[in-house]
């Protein structure tokens, strides 16, 4: 007990709005994405938040920092600041609601959107999609550089009417060029989603799956996984090393 003593501190975010992502540039400043279009900014780790004003209006998902200037939000279209936050033009319109999307270097970006990977190589002034995604649902993707990543899809089986999903995860080493399948599983419609990926290591993964009520580790790159269940409603990981 003495280990996990430390209590958490709820801190008002000034915001009735729902909070989807959260990105910190340090131990002071970081950015919260919102519905609404509500863009929030701390100076001093939290304690305050204020609202910055923007060309957005939908639902912002996700936001992402490269330094302490700039940074990009996703809310369909994608808009990019140089300034912290206090100016934002739009980069990009991407086809499909991004849900998820993760800094693989110093100037790349890759975000999973319904049936496709985007990705971004210099800071998010220009968007491409990756070639040859599995044609599936992607539901969370994770790059430990420029080019090497995993991602996770859902494919319903039994068309007109799915009688399972299929859970997957593949692989590329090209940046999105080509992927390998490197594991599958089938399970009941809407619960074998794969939530969320992590590899604090090329060789090490964890991911989220069952919808929430598992967790999965590879560590041999993402061809062999051991199931671990936990019994619930599992979103979101961080690892900060292998351990």
């Amino acid at each position: 007990s003495s280990l996990f003593s430390q209590s958490w501190v709820s801190q008002n975010s000034g915001t009735t709005e729902q909070i989807y992502d959260v990105f910190f540039v340090n131990d002071l400043t970081g950015y919260a994405s919102c519905s609404g279009g509500v863009l929030l900014k701390t100076t001093n780790s939290g304690i305050n938040w204020t609202s910055l004003p923007g060309p957005y209006s939908g639902n912002i998902v996700n936001v992402v920092f490269f330094d302490s200037n700039t940074g990009i939000v996703f809310s369909n279209p994608v808009y990019k600041t140089t300034n912290a936050g206090l100016n934002w033009f739009q980069v990009a319109s991407l086809s499909g609601t991004l849900h998820h999307s993760m800094i693989a270097d110093s100037t790349t970006v890759y975000g999973c959107q319904p049936f496709q990977l985007s990705k971004t190589t210099d800071k998010g002034s220009n968007w491409s999609v990756t070639s040859s995604t599995p044609p599936w649902m992607t539901t969370s993707v994770y790059f430990i550089n420029q080019f090497t990543g995993w991602v996770t899809t859902i494919q319903p089986i039994g068309m007109p009417v799915p009688t399972v999903y299929r859970a997957s995860v593949s692989k590329t080493i090209n940046g999105g060029l080509n992927w390998l399948v490197l594991y599958t599983e089938d399970g009941p419609p809407e619960s074998n989603l794969f939530r969320d990926t992590y590899f604090p290591t090329s060789d090490t993964g964890i991911i989220i799956g069952k919808s929430g009520n598992s967790i999965y580790r590879t560590f041999n790159s993402g061809i062999n996984w051991s199931e671990i269940t936990t019994g619930g409603g599992l979103t979101d990981l961080f690892f900060i090393n292998s351990k």
